[in-house]
């Protein structure tokens, strides 16, 4: 092999170093650009491209999350994205939550399970965190804004009345397209069968907006 052609394999090789390393750093930039514009509807624009990374995408916007809160200008939309990536998002967020140890972090991280995944299997390690440690406000507020509750809640704190609320009806809940929230199943509840037990045998309502999985 002559020297130009050494020179040629060398350059071929760093071009395809290069390459993957912009492709494998695309989802960084992406999120990036979303705390950089800062604007909603401009940071809106990169959660398809960065849902579009797949799995490479899902620890970078979870740390990110962690790090910083969902609820910083422009990372808001980071919840959606892994929303928009699926199971593989969704699998390693509850795996996340298990390991994190510092309280704040897991509060960002239980809220972005419960709004991007309609997940509410880490709500009570939520509610033991938020008894002793004050959440973020904003969390909290839309932590809250998540549930149809009856009772209107003062400044949008935890408080005994939602607690108990909550025991009461935590197995009853599902997330209702229409209302865009936690909605209680009055059938099942009066049945006092589990939701998920409930609908496997009982189809849901149309008015509900739940869509049966086929």
């Amino acid at each position: 092999m002559n020297r130009k052609k050494i020179y040629l394999f060398i350059l071929t090789l760093l071009l395809f170093g290069l390459m993957f390393l912009g492709w494998w750093l695309l989802p960084h930039y992406y999120i990036f650009q979303m705390h950089l514009n800062r604007r909603g509807e401009v940071s809106g624009d990169y959660v398809k491209p960065l849902a579009a990374c797949g799995r490479r995408a899902i620890t970078p916007i979870i740390t990110k999350i962690k790090e910083e809160s969902p609820f910083v200008r422009g990372y808001c939309y980071l919840p959606m994205a892994l929303a928009d990536i699926g199971e593989p998002a969704h699998k390693a967020l509850k795996e996340e939550i298990r390991k994190t140890t510092d309280s704040r972090k897991k509060l960002s991280l239980i809220y972005t399970l419960a709004f991007a995944f309609k997940d509410l299997s880490e709500f009570d390690e939520y509610l033991r965190i938020a008894q002793f440690e004050n959440p973020n406000s904003w969390i909290a507020n839309h932590m809250l804004q998540l549930f149809h509750y009856g009772t209107p809640l003062c400044e949008n704190k935890i408080d005994n009345k939602f607690i108990k609320w909550w025991e009461e009806n935590n197995k009853y809940l599902y997330w209702s397209s229409e209302e865009y929230r936690f909605v209680v199943d009055a059938e099942a509840k009066q049945a006092e069968v589990p939701t998920e037990e409930y609908r496997k045998t009982n189809p849901w309502p149309p008015c509900t907006g739940v869509k049966e999985k086929k």
